[in-house]
């Protein structure tokens, strides 16, 4: 997926494109119960993503006749897609070779349980890697929402109208653990120019605290699942220099 911009460092704005899967949108109105409104004990429908460096994405519908199904995404470095699903009864499924996937609700997701799955032969795609707490992805932080959130964000940017674009920014910060790691980088790099123009510099600095400005392998910038986060690291560093100056 190719999100615009999400480096403002010194003022000008560049295309960066991530390579970490960003999750998908919920399923569309009419095809599944809002999330919340399936049966209790149930995880509703919608888009669910685990918190971790793999970050395997959870999509449960719900359709017309009540029918429960799920898919389980892992991207893996290489592009290739690891995947489980199937056809839920009450909150599990049993597939071939003895593979047991169990969906429980927890506070604010789910909570997954891959036993035996057919992908354990797989690199990067075994019961541990899908197994865990996902969180519930709102419809406001899924792809299409955030790609329209970020154009409004950059349209009020370049207008100059900065109260308005750290609305607009603030929102999709406010997305929190459900994006990857390089898409809040960005989003905080973005929030802190922001603020630069508002004159807040204290905030500025506050918006970049605890990123990291280089990284701590010299060589880690040439490999390809690196070269987002290096040029993010050099933004970081650009940016917090520019919080540290006066306001233009």
């Amino acid at each position: 997926m190719t999100v615009p911009m999400h480096t403002l460092a010194a003022f000008v704005l560049t295309s960066t494109t991530l390579v970490a899967c960003a999750a998908r949108s919920a399923p569309a109105p009419g095809t599944a119960p809002a999330p919340g409104e399936s049966e209790v004990g149930l995880v509703p429908a919608g888009t669910f993503v685990k918190a971790s460096a793999e970050r395997p994405e959870l999509v449960v519908t719900v359709d017309v006749g009540g029918a429960r199904t799920f898919a389980i995404d892992l991207e893996r470095e290489d592009g290739r897609l690891c995947r489980l699903d199937g056809t839920l009864t009450g909150t599990g499924f049993d597939g071939a070779g003895g593979t047991r996937v169990e969906l429980t609700p927890a506070d604010g997701g789910a909570v997954v349980t891959v036993r035996g799955s057919d992908l354990g032969g797989e690199p990067d795609c075994d019961d541990e890697l899908l197994s865990g707490t996902y969180l519930a992805v709102t419809p406001a932080c899924g792809s299409e929402a955030r790609d329209l959130a970020y154009e409004g964000f950059t349209t009020a940017y370049q207008a100059r109208r900065y109260a308005d674009a750290l609305r607009a920014i603030d929102g999709l910060v406010a997305c929190g653990d459900t994006l990857s790691m390089p898409t809040r980088w960005g989003y905080r790099n973005d929030r802190a120019v922001t603020l630069y123009h508002l004159g807040q510099l204290a905030a500025c600095r506050a918006a970049l605290d605890g990123l990291p400005t280089e990284l701590g392998d010299p060589e880690a910038a040439e490999r390809p699942a690196q070269e987002v986060e290096a040029r993010l690291a050099k933004a970081t560093a650009t940016n917090l220099a520019l919080c540290a100056g006066a306001p233009r």
